[in-house]
């Protein structure tokens, strides 16, 4: 599982209405229940032969959709972040990196349910950090997450163990 950003995926229709029927009627829907959000809120969303559907919403930052994002970020993340604690993200315009990011999740066997624990991780041995890969020349960066050392290995502590962006 993981993420992928910006999702190229997305034409100008679809952004239209990703924007009108899932955006647009969350904001009305919190503004009517009297809700003042404030946070980066993602929307997962699944396109399917009956259309598009809403997985859920995320605010968490430890999720891959909110690492995505951040990896693309420019600007510094300080002043977006007070921006949106002041209720003054308007007087703002963060600056995006253009090129793609990706986020990787790989998760221990039975997740999301019942997972092992202490696998070992081995993955990360093979790369080194920002190490380019070639035919594609594509920067890659291994993360490890949500870890512990057993005996002085890389184990899974928990379901998901690596991100890489």
């Amino acid at each position: 599982m993981g993420t992928i950003s910006p999702c190229g995926s997305i034409d100008a229709t679809l952004r239209e209405t990703i924007q009108t029927e899932v955006l647009d009627r969350f904001i009305t829907g919190i503004k009517k229940d009297g809700i003042a959000y404030r946070g980066m809120l993602f929307p997962g969303l699944m396109l399917t032969k009956d259309g598009l559907k809403v997985l859920e919403f995320n605010c968490r930052w430890g999720d891959p959709e909110t690492q995505v994002l951040v990896r693309r970020l420019k600007s510094d993340l300080l002043p977006v972040l007070e921006a949106t604690v002041d209720g003054k993200l308007d007087s703002i315009t963060p600056e995006w990196d253009n090129d793609a990011a990706i986020c990787l999740i790989l998760a221990s066997g039975g997740y999301p349910g019942s997972y092992e624990k202490g696998k070992a991780i081995n993955a990360a041995e093979t790369l080194e950090f920002d190490e380019v890969i070639d035919p594609v020349e594509t920067r890659l960066r291994i993360v490890t997450a949500l870890e512990c050392y057993q005996n002085k290995n890389q184990s899974s502590s928990n379901s998901r163990f690596i991100d890489s962006w």
